[in-house]
Protein backbone atom coordinates (compact mmCIF):
# COMPACT_ATOMS: atom_id res chain seq x y z
CA UNK A 1 0.00 0.00 0.00
CA UNK A 2 0.99 3.44 -0.84
CA UNK A 3 0.76 6.17 1.55
CA UNK A 4 2.25 9.52 2.03
CA UNK A 5 1.61 13.27 1.99
CA UNK A 6 0.52 16.25 -0.87
CA UNK A 7 1.03 19.59 0.23
CA UNK A 8 -0.07 22.18 -2.52
CA UNK A 9 -0.78 25.72 -3.08
CA UNK A 10 -1.79 27.44 -6.05
CA UNK A 11 2.29 27.88 -6.81
CA UNK A 12 3.42 24.47 -4.58
CA UNK A 13 2.70 20.84 -5.18
CA UNK A 14 5.22 18.72 -3.41
CA UNK A 15 4.17 15.37 -2.42
CA UNK A 16 5.78 12.22 -0.63
CA UNK A 17 4.96 9.00 -1.60
CA UNK A 18 5.67 5.74 1.24
CA UNK A 19 5.53 2.02 0.50
CA UNK A 20 7.48 -0.85 -1.54
CA UNK A 21 9.94 0.80 -3.58
CA UNK A 22 8.48 -1.03 -6.75
CA UNK A 23 5.08 0.21 -5.88
CA UNK A 24 6.03 3.93 -4.82
CA UNK A 25 8.44 3.76 -8.37
CA UNK A 26 5.36 2.34 -10.59
CA UNK A 27 3.02 5.58 -8.80
CA UNK A 28 5.74 7.75 -9.40
CA UNK A 29 6.33 6.77 -13.31
CA UNK A 30 2.48 7.10 -13.62
CA UNK A 31 2.06 10.23 -12.21
CA UNK A 32 5.15 11.46 -14.44
CA UNK A 33 3.12 10.28 -17.29
CA UNK A 34 0.19 12.03 -16.53
CA UNK A 35 -0.37 15.34 -18.90
CA UNK A 36 -2.24 16.63 -15.71
CA UNK A 37 0.80 16.76 -14.32
CA UNK A 38 3.86 19.25 -15.45
CA UNK A 39 7.69 19.55 -14.29
CA UNK A 40 7.57 16.65 -12.15
CA UNK A 41 10.97 16.69 -10.69
CA UNK A 42 12.35 14.00 -8.22
CA UNK A 43 13.80 15.67 -5.32
CA UNK A 44 15.02 12.46 -3.37
CA UNK A 45 14.39 8.61 -3.40
CA UNK A 46 15.38 6.36 -0.66
CA UNK A 47 14.58 4.21 2.21
CA UNK A 48 12.89 4.75 5.37
CA UNK A 49 12.31 2.59 8.70
CA UNK A 50 9.32 3.63 9.14
CA UNK A 51 6.27 5.91 7.30
CA UNK A 52 5.90 9.23 8.47
CA UNK A 53 1.82 9.24 7.23
CA UNK A 54 0.99 5.78 7.98
CA UNK A 55 -2.76 6.40 8.49
CA UNK A 56 -3.19 8.29 5.64
CA UNK A 57 -3.46 6.85 1.94
CA UNK A 58 -2.91 10.56 0.79
CA UNK A 59 -2.69 13.78 3.43
CA UNK A 60 -3.81 16.49 1.64
CA UNK A 61 -2.10 20.01 3.39
CA UNK A 62 -2.41 23.38 1.87
CA UNK A 63 0.79 24.61 2.68
CA UNK A 64 0.27 27.05 5.50
CA UNK A 65 2.78 29.44 6.66
CA UNK A 66 5.59 26.85 7.49
CA UNK A 67 6.27 26.41 4.16
CA UNK A 68 8.11 28.85 1.65
CA UNK A 69 6.10 32.14 1.38
CA UNK A 70 4.81 33.21 -2.53
CA UNK A 71 7.44 35.27 -2.73
CA UNK A 72 9.96 32.44 -2.13
CA UNK A 73 8.36 30.63 -4.52
CA UNK A 74 9.15 33.61 -7.11
CA UNK A 75 12.34 33.25 -6.16
CA UNK A 76 13.40 29.80 -7.09
CA UNK A 77 12.84 28.40 -3.55
CA UNK A 78 11.69 24.98 -4.44
CA UNK A 79 15.02 24.62 -6.74
CA UNK A 80 17.22 26.07 -4.55
CA UNK A 81 15.93 23.85 -1.60
CA UNK A 82 18.30 20.64 -0.51
CA UNK A 83 17.03 16.84 0.24
CA UNK A 84 17.32 17.79 3.57
CA UNK A 85 15.40 20.83 3.35
CA UNK A 86 12.14 18.46 1.54
CA UNK A 87 12.71 16.02 4.30
CA UNK A 88 12.28 18.69 6.81
CA UNK A 89 8.95 19.90 4.82
CA UNK A 90 7.26 16.24 5.34
CA UNK A 91 8.34 16.07 9.43
CA UNK A 92 6.79 19.14 10.06
CA UNK A 93 4.02 18.24 8.52
CA UNK A 94 4.09 14.61 10.41
CA UNK A 95 4.72 16.29 13.71
CA UNK A 96 1.45 18.37 13.10
CA UNK A 97 -0.66 15.88 12.24
CA UNK A 98 0.83 13.90 15.27
CA UNK A 99 -0.25 17.01 17.79
CA UNK A 100 -3.55 17.65 15.80
CA UNK A 101 -4.33 13.70 16.55
CA UNK A 102 -3.26 14.02 20.31
CA UNK A 103 -5.68 16.62 20.56
CA UNK A 104 -8.34 15.11 19.04
CA UNK A 105 -7.92 12.58 22.10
Amino acid sequence: MITGALVCRHDVFVQMLEGPREKVSDTFDRIRQDDRHVEVKLRYFGESPDRMFAEWAMLHDPARSWLWSIAEVAQDALERASVADYKRIFRILATNMEAAGREDR
